[in-house]
Order: C-alpha cells, then structure tokens, then sequence
C-alpha cells in the first residue's frame, strides 16, 4: 500500500531524503508492519507529516499561493508537465493513500459574493501550483485512492475552506481538536453560530465520524532522556517562554513570583534560551511550569518528561491522542484562583512521587509516542474508516 499526503497550503517536488527532521523526531526510518517497503508516499503542501513519518519513500510537493515563498522551490514548481506525470502515476496505483492537509485559502466559498469568488478563483490562477491539493484530490478520487486528510495548525476550528476535503477523505487527523469535538466546525458558516445546529446538518454528522486527534509530539524510536538524578536538583520550578500569547501564561507569571517570594526555587530567565542551556536548566528542576500558548498542545509538555523534570500543566481544552493524566505522567492545574500555587506546593512536598510521574511519563513516550507507534495509529485508523461513505454532495 502506498501514501500520498498532501498539505495543501504550498507545490514543488522535493523528494524526502533532503528533510531533516526535527531534534525530538524520527532519527531514522521506521519499518511500520502496515506499510510495505515498495510503497510511494506524495505529500503536497508546506508541511511535512508524511516525510518525517516515512523519510526514505516521500516525495514532497509544496504549493503556495505565495510567489515570494515560490522562489525558493522554483525549480521544483509543479509544471504541466509534472502534473501530467503525477496523474499518470496515479492511474497506474503509484499511490494508494492519499492524505490532504488543511488549505490556507478557499478555491469558492458558497457563503461569499459571486465577486469575492471570481477574485478567488483569479488569485489562485494567478498562482496555479496553489490548484495542487484540489487537483491530486479530484484525480486521486477518480481512480479511488483511499485518502485522508491532516491539520497541524493551532486553531481548534476546520474552516470552511477545508470542508471539500471531507468529500474525499476517509479520515481528518487534527493537532487541536475542542474537547467537545462539534465545536471543531463552530462559526465556519453562518448557519453554524451554535454546536446544536451543527449536530442537525448531515454534513456535519458524516464529517464528524472522520475527525481524530493527532499529536503533536512525535518522537524517535529510542528517546534520548536527561540523566539527572535526584540529588542533582537544585531548582523547584522552571519556566522559559513567551507570555503575552496568553492569558494563561500571564496570570502564571506572578504565581511563580509569589511562590519565589515563599521560598520556591524558581528558575525563570527572561533571555532567550539556546537549546543546550535550555534543556540543562531544565533537567534541574523538580517541576516545568508548561501553560498553553497559541495552542494547548505545547511542545514543552513532553519535553519536560525527556529532560528529566514533571510538567506542571493548566487542565486541557482539547481532545487529545493519548493523553498524558493527572498524577501519572504530568500534572494539572486549574487557572482559577490559587489552584496553580496549591498544586506546585503540594508536588514537592513529595519528591518520590514525582521522580515517579517522569518513569511512568516516559514510558508513556515511548509505547505511543515514538514515529513507529503515530505512523501505526493514522494507518490504522484509516483502515477501520475504509466502509465509511463518501460524503454527498
């Protein structure tokens, strides 16, 4: 079986073995048992999923409606001739899963002017390889390749210009998910200003069976984690980060100071920390002090398990992949009151405990969260929707 995935935002062709992954990702290709070693995986768009997940067997295409943000890649620009192929490669069962990320503008929108969707479609001629993602979608439909889609953006909503993915995919893997899931498509039509109208609209009922949540840590095979002993603590809390991107994080700031104040070891530069000393300062500490930033979903959650210290995060407003619970493998507080305080203290007055929460923590990493174990999860679920409909239009 072989992969397409697209990410419909920016198209060139870029075969995989030129990415480099991220530190805290895949460091080599893993040998998923679902997907044979012949199989072919296209991935169109700026992001990169499918080319971390599968390195050695992605040829990426990154569209964009940008022309400046082209000029890097010009001399991978999706040319007719490079369409015609990658139709043709189609048609002879190169690729047989497809998988769509979310497009950063809609091609119509049926709830605009006939004018704001003329000038829409023009800006999009204007820069065809933005046609990609509609392009292989159509084209992969016709000669029924299974395909899904993916969002690892920050915002919990699947904006309108996202809903013709759900004609063709079998399922939508979002990074940022509400909790209460219908509110994912909340405000994206003027029909959809509460979730109880949502609910009623058969679209919705048949898109919402597609949606699941997507982490959005993925890590290597074998994780590299901090060794700092117990004895090598000297920090209580750590903290380092941007704080006017929330609420959140500005009303935790002066927690932190008042528990300083108390005689709490706080450790909160407010510099720009490069990685190493980074990660160093935070290995000594007991606790990371981890609030949501544009989205709950923070890379620091699961850092703070790989360098040794229990993320101390607010309660979380998403849906989420595997999550990591409350008094296991991290903690929670409520942004309320002197809940943040009340739970800091409390954590260290018991130092087992927590050396406890990083081992289960960890444990926890490594059983789902390494590339092996994601790539297994989205093939998976795309198997199990394999009956699902093809959403009417």
């Amino acid at each position: 079986m072989a992969l397409i995935a697209i990410s419909s935002l920016d198209t060139v062709a870029v075969r995989s073995t030129a990415a480099k992954p991220p530190a805290v990702s895949a460091s080599s290709t893993p040998e998923e048992p679902l997907v044979a070693k012949k199989d072919e995986i296209l991935e169109v768009g700026s992001d990169s999923l499918f080319q971390r997940l599968f390195p050695n067997r992605t040829t990426h295409l990154f569209s964009s409606h940008s022309h400046s943000r082209l000029k890097r890649y010009s001399a991978h620009a999706l040319s007719l001739k490079k369409a015609f192929n990658l139709i043709r490669d189609l048609a002879r069962g190169r690729y047989q899963l497809i998988a769509l990320a979310a497009t950063g503008k809609a091609l119509w929108n049926p709830h605009q002017s006939l004018f704001k969707n003329l000038a829409s479609v023009a800006r999009h001629l204007h820069c065809p390889v933005s046609l990609a993602p509609y392009l292989v979608a159509w084209t992969g439909h016709l000669f029924k390749v299974p395909m899904v889609a993916y969002d690892l953006r920050d915002t919990m909503l699947i904006a309108q210009e996202n809903f013709f993915l759900f004609r063709y995919v079998r399922c939508f893997f979002k990074r940022e998910i509400p909790q209460n899931r219908w509110q994912v498509f909340l405000a994206t039509t003027p029909k959809n200003g509460d979730v109880s109208n949502i609910r009623r609209q058969a679209f919705f009922q048949t898109a919402m069976a597609k949606v699941r949540p997507l982490p959005l840590h993925i890590g290597p095979e074998t994780y590299s984690f901090s060794q700092v002993s117990p004895e090598e603590k000297r920090v209580d809390i750590f903290y380092a980060g941007e704080n006017p991107k929330t609420t959140v994080r500005t009303d935790g700031v002066p927690v932190l100071r008042e528990l300083e104040r108390l005689g709490v070891v706080v450790d909160m530069p407010e510099e720009r920390q490069d990685e190493a000393e980074f990660r160093r300062r935070m290995s000594r500490a007991w606790l990371a002090w981890s609030p949501e930033g544009s989205g709950w979903e923070c890379h620091r959650h699961y850092e703070a398990l790989i360098y040794g210290t229990v993320p101390v995060i607010n309660y979380p407003t998403v849906y989420r992949y595997k999550p990591l619970i409350d008094g296991v493998h991290a903690l929670y507080y409520g942004c309320e009151e002197d809940d943040l305080m009340r739970v800091v203290l409390r954590a260290l007055e018991d130092k087992a405990a927590l050396v406890r929460i990083i081992a289960s923590g960890r444990s926890h990493l490594e059983r789902w969260y390494s590339a092996s174990s994601v790539t297994e999860y989205v093939l998976r679920e795309c198997r199990l929707s394999e009956s699902s409909d093809v959403l009417a239009q």
